[in-house]
This record gives C-alpha cells, structure tokens and sequence, in this order.
C-alpha cells in the first residue's frame, strides 16, 4: 500500500505552524536556521505523522481517509530525537490523541507568543494512583489536552476528579477522610514546565503532601482547576445563578459574557442580561440571560431553552472561564455531572472549540457508558480512558482502540 505522504505545501504548513520548533513538551527545539553560506538554510525538523502514512505503522490510521491522513491537521513537528522517540515501540506511548494534545499545546503557545503574549507552562501529565479504597493497585493514565474518563456508574470517575482537585486544595477531601476508608496515595507529575511529580497521601484525618520527593505542607503551585456545577433554578436572577454554577463573584459575569461573544468558535450569540420589571412595568434588580442559540429562535431567555440548549450555555461560559484563567495560571475545567446529553456528533462539535489555541487549558470530562464510536473521539482529539469492574478492584484502560 502507498504511503500518505504530506506535501511539500502541508509540511510548511506544519513547520510554520509551529513556529519551526520542537512541539515536544519542553523541547521546543529550534529545527531551521543558517545554511553554510548565505544562499542555503539548515533545516533538521520532522513533519511527523500523528496517524500513520501507511497500514501497519505506528498508531494504526484510525480509519482516516487517504485526504485526512496527508492533513496539516494530521502533522506534528518535532526535532528528529523526538520523532523517533515517539514511534517507537509502535507509538504504544505516544498515542495518537496524545500527539494531538502536544500539537495544540505548543501551537496555542507560538500563537499567543507570536502576539507578544507569555503564556504560563503547565501541564498535567500522568496521574497513578497508587492506593485507594475504589481501585486495583496501581492504576496509572497519561493526560492530553482533551480527556474523557468514560464508563459505568460507581466505577470511581467522580473520584478520580476529587482526588486530582484535592493535590492542590485539600478541603476537596473531606468525604474520604473519615477512618473507615482505606488509605489514598496518589502520583502525580505536572510539567510547569519541567516536569515535577506530586504525592499526596491521605489517611485518617491526615493527608500528606510532597514536591519531587521533599515533603511540603501544601502544594505551592498555582493550578487553577474550574469544576462547573449545574444551573439551580430556584435562583431567580440569572447573572446570580450563572455567578454561583461557575463559582466566580456575579460582577464578573459581565465580562465572561464579553469573552462568550468574541470566542470565534462560540455556539451561542448575543448573550446579554436584561433588567426584569414587576407588574407595574418598574425595573427590579433581577436579571434574565437572553441569547441565539444555533438551531433555535433568537433572543430566547435561558430558562425557555431546552436542556441540552442550557447545558450549551454552561460550557460556553466554563471554557470562557477556564480560557481567561489559562491566559495567567496553568488551568484544567472539569466537566462532571454538568454535561449530561451527549447528543449524535458531540464530539465533532466541541472539540475544535476546547482545541482551538486560544483555549490554554486541559479538559477533563467524565460521562457514563453508552454508544459511542470512540475512534471518532480520538480522532476529535480527546484521550479516553475507560473505567471497568468495580470497587474496590475498578481499573483503567487506555487502550481501547481499533486500528
């Protein structure tokens, strides 16, 4: 079978993109530069294929088209160490929605460096989970960019999200501290931006922690983690109600409003928030959110939408949260029992929303087990990791792939 070789044309595509740098994480290696003389230049990158050029080759082709597979969208740019490095062994290490996180991660950060902005490093890598009363010992996972911890109820998906909100906060603890759980002990290494690895175990009423193997008495790293909670409606304004699902002060609502409606890739427009009057026709200090949602009426108030129109609206305003955040601290939005409808080609339809390079956070969404093309998810970006059996000997699998 021919190979699906990228064009010259898509490979400086991918080069440029990348600002002619390693996409590594903390590489970032200069791969152009001068040639012996004035007339020629040195160039030592590598237009590496995130989906192999040909059947049985590293990643498999996830069922790409033959368009797809010579995709700028399918390309990575890497140092020749790092190209190497990442097909090896078949590229069981590097897999494909792995390559897709690197590629956006380090594209998000030329983008932002082109504009004269410094964005900060940070970047959850690999989680083990070494001890605990849910899972079988020890059960470790890598991060992407995107992550989708998919599988049955009670099979420790909240728990995992807990845990990792609780390396930095360890008020998010407080339902496993009483004695009768057994112990949690966790790994955790973070690139920020070299790599660090975090510990924490907690037992009883004590919980530990450690930074690259010294004890600290906190974690004194700047994470922001943003956890959206579903809208409660027996809050009658709206901008109080928003101010209260994301966790920030209401007065900033305003303003995420503004960072909704100028994202290019937002699913709702025109949002704004109306004064509501009483019965004699008099303003009361009481908001209502008006939007266009695609695919409904426009000037529609967020209450007389339907469901999966509100939980639109939520994440629109989550990531526009975690994307203002990101600008200034490493940051990851945690999408937990606030997105319950997963409708047909959701995946299609977010993902190059939360991937576009304005958005410098990770993503970790967690969704019961259903119907779902999973090689469609990955390619979409996402790392899923799936959850089986149950406590205490739940365990993870990441590689549930078909070639």
């Amino acid at each position: 079978m021919p190979r699906e070789n990228f064009t010259p044309k898509v490979r400086e595509l991918i080069a440029a993109s990348a600002g002619h740098q390693c996409s590594f994480p903390t590489c970032n290696q200069r791969t152009s530069g001068p040639g012996h003389n004035t007339n020629f230049v040195s160039n030592s990158g590598y237009a590496a294929h995130i989906y192999s050029a040909s059947k049985g080759g590293p990643r498999g082709q996830g069922k790409l088209t033959s368009a797809e597979l010579k995709s700028p969208g399918n390309g990575i740019w890497l140092c020749g160490r790092h190209a190497k490095i990442v097909d090896n062994n078949g590229g069981v290490k590097y897999p494909p929605e792995v390559l897709l996180s690197y590629k956006a991660l380090h594209e998000a950060r030329v983008s932002l460096e082109h504009e004269g902005l410094y964005p900060p490093i940070g970047w959850l890598h690999e989680l083990t989970i070494v001890q605990s009363p849910l899972f079988a010992a020890p059960q470790t996972f890598q991060f992407s960019k995107l992550n989708l911890i998919y599988g049955a109820n009670s099979t420790g998906k909240t728990a995992i999200v807990e845990w990792i909100n609780s390396l930095f906060d360890c008020t998010k603890l407080d339902r496993w501290m009483p004695a009768e759980h057994n112990p949690i002990k966790l790994r955790l290494s973070l690139l920020n931006p070299k790599l660090q690895n975090l510990e924490m175990t907690a037992r009883n009423s004590e919980v530990k922690y450690s930074i690259d193997g010294k004890s600290v008495a906190f974690v004194p790293i700047g994470f922001a983690i943003f956890k959206p909670r579903r809208f409660d409606y027996s809050i009658t304004d709206d901008a109080e109600m928003l101010a209260q699902a994301l966790n920030v002060p209401a007065p900033a609502i305003n303003s995420l409003i503004d960072e909704v409606n100028q994202f290019p890739h937002a699913k709702v427009q025109n949002l704004r928030l109306e004064l509501n009057t009483n019965g004699d026709g008099n303003y009361i200090e009481q908001y209502t959110l008006i939007t266009d949602v695609q695919g409904t009426a426009p000037g529609l108030p967020l209450r007389n939408l339907s469901g999966r129109e509100k939980e639109r609206i939520l994440l629109e305003f989550s990531t526009a949260a975690a994307r203002l955040s990101g600008k200034y601290c490493p940051t990851l939005l945690i999408l937990d029992e606030s997105v319950s409808v997963i409708f047909d080609g959701f995946f299609d339809f977010y993902s190059h929303h939360l991937l576009d390079p304005l958005n410098q956070f990770q993503t970790l969404m967690c969704i019961a087990e259903q119907d779902l093309d999973l090689n469609n998810v990955r390619w979409n970006g996402w790392q899923v990791i799936r959850t089986h059996g149950k406590p205490p000997h739940v365990s993870l699998n990441q590689d549930v792939r078909v070639k």
